[in-house]
């Protein structure tokens, strides 16, 4: 599959091309009548196209094609820090930039603690999939 962007009309657009298979026996049979015997079902028989509306504000459309991570890395970073002082005790930030600091005393609570556990758990399956949504190229049924 190929896929590019392009504007018109004031909006963002998604272009793809796919491969166009044969994929009843009536797309055989009319192949056959204008390019002659052996194709078969499954044979490409040309390219579609589909252009699609990403967005109507063309500027946010193309940053949320070329999506920089570092705001997310960074509020992960911090949620990831707090929520080990809750478990551990221990220093966890006080601002978005990690320059204040304030400190936890280990939450010794058994509930607390199997709650905490459970946060971790989930937070490491959403920080995987937001690893494989950003490592999938745009467009791509990983992605989608």
């Amino acid at each position: 599959m190929y896929r590019s962007t392009f504007v018109q009309d004031g909006r963002l657009f998604q272009r793809f091309y796919t491969a166009d298979r044969a994929t009843v026996d009536a797309c055989v049979s009319c192949h056959v009548k204008y390019q002659g015997p052996g194709i078969k079902i499954g044979d490409i028989l040309g390219i579609r196209r589909f252009d699609i509306p990403f967005a109507d504000d063309i500027a946010l459309g193309k940053e949320i094609l070329n999506a920089d991570l570092a705001e997310y890395r960074q509020a992960e970073k911090i949620f990831s820090m707090t929520l080990q002082a809750v478990k551990s005790g221990g220093q966890y930030p006080l601002d978005l930039k990690l320059q204040k600091m304030g400190f936890l005393e280990k939450i010794a609570d058994r509930q607390v603690q199997g709650k905490i556990d459970e946060i971790q758990q989930r937070f490491a399956s959403f920080t995987r999939a937001v690893e494989d949504l950003a490592s999938g190229e745009v467009g791509s049924s990983g992605h989608r």
